[in-house]
């Protein structure tokens, strides 16, 4: 089965790669180049604090045992708000129109941002930057996330300057309009450390930006209109505490906040929950 594949791929790669048209991709490559800034070698000092969440799970017959987690750490790890959680059976479905949906990845998820607006409504005025882990473009245009999340109740708290969304993947193209994503381009037009002009989407500010040579580019998000001044003082903030192109503290974040899979065996046989699996039948 797996030669039958890659022989379709040999006949058929011009047919699969021209998606990325070579031409123009030189074009896009071109406009990237001409809105990347280098930075000046100049160091900010500031306090951050980096805000993640994460969530897992265990699918029975008809019902899910889950945990979702969410954490405000300083570069120190130190905690700066209390941790949060939740854990429940439930179904995990929504409604979506008159439609029921089954997707607990969209409900885990929703319960995590959640979680993450009122870390961040709880960090402000403690620290210089709250770092977040995502895009808040992406939570924005998801009307099924909005929804779940009551995103204009939280709004408010995001139309500040110090509140900064970091995403390490992005499938946004408002910015260069290629076929892929705008960090595709700017990844491999670009190698040393840098950000581009900032791109504006209404109210919210977007820059990709470099951290250090020669590694992923990262989107980076405001609530609010910055101009290029500001926006190049906060990330030469976030610049002076990154390892391997990436925010240390967010890395504290995700490291202090992951839910593993032993950690939910370990909630299973503590709530004792017993139930065959489908696996176990087969062993009978």
């Amino acid at each position: 089965m797996l030669i039958d594949l890659y022989k379709h791929v040999i006949d058929n790669k011009e047919q699969i790669s021209e998606k990325l048209n070579i031409n123009l991709t030189k074009r896009i490559h071109e406009k990237a180049r001409k809105i990347w800034n280098s930075f000046p070698d100049e160091y900010h000092n500031a306090e951050l604090a980096g805000i993640d969440s994460s969530w897992n799970l265990i699918p029975y017959h008809g019902f899910y045992l889950y945990a979702v987690d969410g954490v405000s750490v300083k570069s120190d790890g130190s905690l700066l708000t209390d941790v949060k959680y939740e854990i429940g059976i439930d179904t995990l479905e929504f409604k979506e129109g008159n439609n029921i949906i089954y997707n607990p990845s969209i409900m885990l998820s929703s319960k995590g941002m959640t979680i993450e607006y009122q870390l961040i409504k709880e960090s402000l005025d403690k620290v210089d930057l709250v770092l977040v882990d995502g895009s808040l473009q992406a939570r924005i245009y998801d009307n099924r996330m909005k929804r779940s999340l009551e995103f204009y109740k939280y709004a408010r708290d995001l139309k500040r300057d110090d509140v900064i969304f970091i995403s390490k993947r992005s499938e946004s193209r408002s910015v260069l309009r290629g076929s892929a994503g705008d960090i595709y381009y700017f990844d491999h037009a670009t190698s040393v450390s840098g950000y581009s002009d900032p791109y504006y989407d209404k109210n919210i500010t977007i820059v990709y930006a470099r951290l250090s040579d020669n590694l992923p580019c990262l989107k980076i998000e405001f609530g609010v209109r910055l101009d290029k001044d500001q926006v190049l003082d906060r990330l030469l903030s976030i610049k002076e505490q990154c390892i391997s192109g990436y925010p240390y503290v967010l890395n504290i974040a995700h490291d202090t906040c992951k839910i593993s899979d032993e950690d939910m065996k370990n909630i299973e046989n503590l709530l004792g929950i017993i139930e065959v699996k489908g696996r176990e039948v087969l062993e009978y």
